[in-house]
């Protein structure tokens, strides 16, 4: 996990040049202004989710992972909570908590049962997540629920 200023991307590009991309598209400003959805930026290899959404209470959050994509995930507007953890300290989650596999490859999920350290997300910061670490997105900071703008870059990772 790498959690940082949109400022120090240069830190990071030598790690994958498809995460440098994202990183560079983010820093720029020019994913702002998208409207909500998915918007593809080196086709399936990089693409950008844009959501607005209220933040939820922790009770409501489930921890997942992703095999295939490394997420970078900003907000653009308000705050949020993420929780994150190593995968190696979570519990998978089995049907009926996660219907109707623990694994969805066509969604690039899993979902565990666990808890992780928080991280405050707000504009002009950062977090990626890779596959061995679980994250919690989405939680209402202790203020209560409010409304977020957020990307989400997925990475296409490996071959």
């Amino acid at each position: 996990m790498i959690f940082d200023s949109l400022t120090q991307i240069n830190l990071y590009r030598t790690i994958h040049p498809l995460l440098h991309q994202g990183l560079t598209e983010l820093a720029s400003g020019r994913l702002a202004n998208l409207p909500d959805g998915r918007h593809e930026l080196a086709g399936d290899r990089l693409f950008a989710l844009v959501q607005t959404y209220t933040t939820k209470p922790r009770a409501q959050g489930r921890m997942e992972t992703h095999r295939k994509y490394v997420d970078i995930q900003a907000i653009l507007t308000g705050a949020e909570l993420c929780e994150v953890a190593p995968l190696s300290e979570m519990t998978p989650a089995t049907p009926p908590d996660t219907p109707p596999v623990p694994y969805d490859p066509a969604k690039d999920i899993a979902f565990h049962h666990g808890s992780g350290d928080p991280l405050t997300l707000r504009p002009g910061l950062f977090a990626i997540f890779f596959p061995a670490d679980a994250h919690m997105p989405s939680l209402a900071l202790p203020t209560g629920p409010a409304q977020v703008r957020k990307i989400v870059l997925k990475v296409l990772w490996g071959s």
